[in-house]
């Protein structure tokens, strides 16, 4: 086949040659004009290629200098006159450069609707937003009154206003998280701009003014808006940045009544309170000087005198400094780093050393764009990790310029909750979904993962007093007085997680060499009740016989905002190591809406998605064991479920119903609060109505200030409800929040409790 450029139609064959329609269909018949049909019918669609045509066209010119008469082989029209023939030429040499840029125009054409829209369709569905916006405003410069171009360009591009007081800053902008991108200078203030979609960092500049910068998410559907007053040089508290005051409510689902508060214009510290910083308060005598320690202390609800709590807040060496210290200091090349191991009173008694103070959750909240959409900052933040970074380091940069609200550090603020203080943002070793929650703890708890940062406040700091005040914490349904259904009723519910064993269809993806201990493989099977297959990864010991024991594994609730299992804790941080070195298989079912199987847009949380999201993961742990069974190299009998937070509060119903587990590990789980919630709650499943039909061996771990699953109230009113013989089941509470997995002990004690369940695997 010929190629080249292929003409479509016979209007574009015409067009090619300079000829009407009608002589190119006559020089088909009667010359041999090279034109093909799809199918070879003479009434099939044509085509032809331009390569081609110009070849055939070239040939019978050269025929009539083979003639020798003068004569054209080709079909001619009648003479005319010589004035009439050159006006005429005039007129070809104009109508053939028409023709070249209508031919050209048309070929850009087609290349927009059949190539570019296409691909800006696919790359719709890629993490590559820069590479579609620059394909989409590319095609809209061809064909801009493209009705479907119209209906993807909303889908690529966003608008973002930048508006400062006082006005004429020069605005910039690049990526987020791209700090080696040039800078985009967007003109003076006010401007309003398109940009593609996805985080972004701007910078105003003004003469006289300091310089202020911040994240902005660029959003389909909607205006983006940075609003910001700039402020002048050196007005600024050093290493502090202004947060817009606005009206302020804090997150429904942990506080019972937020009333909203109304926050002037504020200052906040730009990143943590480093080793470096707090060094100068310990050295400055700062935990002996009375002035800075203004609050009383209490410790498990018991007063303690200044002496005494002088004697707790100490360094591992004894002498006065955070917990993560000794000897009076931090460890060499940690300067940059936040502060941590420091209790509440410590946080604040170094802002009072300072001349600040510690935000309110209100104002945390303001500072870290909660009444945003700030999931953007979590991939360039400090979660999941091994260790805190140098503070600002992170690439996770808020929308008014401060730097790790997000992961990093646990940081305290001002607000007491049940007789304990706040603190917000989560940690380096936590989850990601803790960015959005807080915390609250013993005043007095210095934790490793515990920092703090200060603000100050722009207006009288009497107007904020309302920001500071105890917040009301959402009290627990009253679980204790409500009753399971009867074995009637649930066998009704049974029904509904049933299905039928079809084929499996099974299919080993992908095996590799882990690393020296571990084999991992990849694997898919069908869905029972569905044309979907479900994915598992599966960590094989290498040092150990089979068949193995097996650990099946349910993740916490960041298994709905990561896209891959790899980036999950677990797994990212190679703990999964922990149970191949100790011979058992761990294996984790990419469950629906998980990972992998993300779907965007989600349905709304109503009680029938909430019910039939855990009908259908029951369904695909039930077929997960099903595949397992069709090994032999696993151990059917020695099946273990291990859920870690969301996996754990759907402990219950999952062990209810599939007897196949031998024995299980619930972490940081508990009664969830929307199964009793008027417009969500579902009793098919209820965890009241599942734990008492649960028999198998339990071990329950459970942190003493866990604030989502409140531990008398909740967790350990649902551990007396489980089914399990008394001598069989075990509660372990640790002294921590809800991440009780993060504690060494905490796995140890997994460990020790498999192997009095399932005994020890075989070498």
């Amino acid at each position: 086949m010929a190629a080249g450029r292929v003409l479509e139609s016979w209007k574009e064959i015409a067009q090619h040659l300079n000829r009407n329609v009608r002589t190119c269909q006559l020089w088909e018949r009667t010359q041999g004009l090279p034109v093909h049909r799809l199918d070879g019918s003479p009434k099939a669609r044509v085509y032809a290629y331009a390569a081609e045509l110009d070849r055939w066209l070239e040939e019978k010119f050269h025929e009539k200098e083979r003639a020798g008469n003068g004569r054209h082989v080709l079909p001619s029209l009648p003479r005319r006159n010589m004035v009439l023939i050159a006006g005429m030429a005039v007129l070809a040499a104009g109508a053939i450069g028409a023709l070249a840029w209508l031919i050209d125009r048309q070929a850009k054409v087609r290349w927009a609707n059949d190539v570019a829209i296409p691909e800006i369709e696919r790359l719709l569905l890629t993490p590559d937003k820069e590479r579609a916006y620059d394909l989409a405003m590319r095609t809209e410069g061809i064909i801009p009154s493209s009705p479907h171009l119209a209906q993807v360009m909303p889908l690529v591009s966003g608008t973002l206003s930048i508006e400062t007081d006082p006005p004429g800053a020069e605005a910039f902008l690049r990526p987020l998280g791209q700090p080696e991108a040039e800078w985009r200078s967007l003109g003076l203030t006010p401007v309003t701009v398109r940009l593609s979609l996805g985080p972004k960092h701007w910078r105003v500049e003004r003469k006289g003014y300091a310089t202020a910068e911040g994240s902005v998410p660029i959003s389909a559907g909607q205006p983006d808006k940075v609003s910001i007053k700039l402020d002048e040089a050196g007005r600024a508290p050093d290493g502090m940045v202004r947060i817009p005051g606005e009206v302020c409510a804090l997150p429904q689902f942990q506080i019972s009544s937020s009333p909203s508060v109304w926050i002037e214009d504020f200052w906040i510290d730009r990143t943590e309170v480093t080793n470096r910083q707090y060094r100068l308060f310990v050295e400055a005598g700062g935990y002996t000087d009375p002035r800075y320690w203004k609050h009383s202390f209490e410790l498990d609800g018991r007063p303690l005198s200044r002496e005494e709590a002088m004697g707790m807040f100490v360094d591992s060496t004894g002498r006065p400094g955070p917990a993560t210290w000794a000897s009076g200091t931090f460890p060499a090349g940690q300067d940059d780093l936040p502060v941590t191991g420091v209790s509440w009173y410590e946080a604040a008694a170094y802002a009072e050393f300072a001349g600040r103070r510690l935000p309110s959750a209100y104002h945390w909240n303001l500072a870290a764009g909660m009444l945003r959409e700030m999931d953007y900052i979590i991939p360039l933040s400090n979660f999941d990790g091994q260790a805190p970074s140098p503070v600002g380091t992170s690439g996770g940069l808020g929308p008014f310029g401060t730097t790790d609200m997000a992961g990093n550090a646990k940081e305290w603020c001002s607000n007491e909750a049940a007789g304990q203080r706040v603190n917000c943002g989560g940690a380096w070793n936590e989850a990601q979904y803790w960015y959005f929650l807080f915390d609250h703890y013993p005043a007095a708890m210095r934790a490793a993962n515990f920092g703090f940062r200060c603000m100050k406040d722009i207006g009288p700091a009497e107007a904020a007093e309302r920001a500071h005040a105890p917040l009301k914490v959402r009290p627990e349904p009253d679980y204790a007085g409500m009753a399971p259904c009867s074995d009637v009723v649930f066998d009704v519910y049974r029904a509904l997680y049933g299905y039928t064993k079809t084929d499996l269809a099974p299919r080993l993806e992908s095996r590799q060499d882990w690393s020296p201990d571990t084999v991992l493989e990849k694997v898919s099977f069908r869905d029972a009740g569905s044309d979907e297959r479900i994915i598992a990864y599966i960590f094989l010991p290498k040092n150990f016989r089979p068949p193995y024991q097996s650990i099946v594994y349910f993740p916490g609730s960041s298994a709905m905002s990561l896209g891959s299992v790899f980036d999950y804790m677990t797994i990212k941080n190679r703990e999964v190591e922990l149970y191949t070195k100790r011979g058992r298989a761990f294996v984790l079912p990419v469950f629906w809406n998980t990972f992998e199987r993300l779907k965007r847009p989600l349905p709304a949380r109503s009680r029938q998605f909430l019910r039939d999201r855990m009908v259908r993961h029951h369904r695909e742990l039930s077929r997960t064991l099903d595949y397992l069974e069709t090994r032999p190299d696993f151990d059917a009998g020695k099946f273990a479920y291990q859920g870690l937070s969301w996996g754990a509060y759907a402990g219950p119903i999952h062990l209810a119903l599939e007897k196949r587990f031998k024995a299980a590990n619930l972490a940081g789980g508990g009664f969830y609060w929307e199964m009793h919630a008027p417009e969500r709650g579902s009793p098919e499943w209820d965890a009241v109505n599942f734990a008492p039909r649960v028999r198998v061996p339990l071990l329950m771990q459970q942190g003493q200030y866990d604030a989502f699953y409140p531990l008398e109230t909740n967790a350990r009113v649902l551990f007396r409800l489980f089914g399990t013989p008394e001598a069989d089941k075990h509660l372990v509470v640790y002294p921590t929040g809800h991440s009780v997995w993060l504690l060494n002990e905490s796995r140890q004690d997994i460990f020790d409790f498999l192997d009095r369940y399932l005994g020890r695997p075989n070498r």
